[in-house]
């Protein structure tokens, strides 16, 4: 399917689920606009961007960053560092850059683009939550890199 960023914009959400047949090589599509939420972590995982080192404001962003003065080198002190380097960063990333919004529609099609909706079982069921894709992934795997063949063997003379 296409859609332009007016239409990704008012359905943000949005999936496509592909119905296969039997019966035809082709599937039809089906358009979820609001599909249920998923569980998802409170606090999104930090990312950095590429596009970033692109631009002197970051590398003097990062100098500034590692230039303060440390005593000594501990992990506390360390992690306050790289905390900081990432707001400063997000900051950037947000208010830094007059094509914010084109960069944030890549990465959000990126992400899209890397995330599981949903697994068809071996009985045709689609499963779409976490648990349940979580264990279809596992019971595939295993079900493939098991062997039903014997491990008995007889002593050839």
């Amino acid at each position: 399917m296409v859609a332009n960023p007016e239409w990704k914009g008012l359905f943000p959400r949005a999936r496509v689920q592909h119905r296969s047949t039997a019966a035809s090589d082709h599937c039809s599509l089906v358009l979820h606009s609001n599909p249920t939420a998923r569980n998802k972590r409170e606090k999104p995982y930090f990312r950095f961007e590429t596009m970033w080192v692109r631009d002197a404001k970051c590398k003097e962003i990062i100098e500034l960053a590692w230039s303060m003065p440390n005593s000594s080198i501990e992990v506390p002190m360390i992690q306050e560092r790289i905390k900081s380097y990432q707001q400063q960063l997000q900051w950037w990333n947000k208010n830094g850059d007059r094509n914010t919004k084109f960069f944030h529609s890549m990465a959000s099609q990126r992400h899209m683009k890397n995330t599981v909706q949903g697994l068809v079982d071996d009985h045709g069921v689609c499963k779409d939550n976490a648990e349940d894709i979580n264990r279809n992934t596992l019971d595939y795997y295993t079900s493939i890199f098991t062997s039903d063949l014997s491990t008995q063997f007889d002593a050839v003379e």
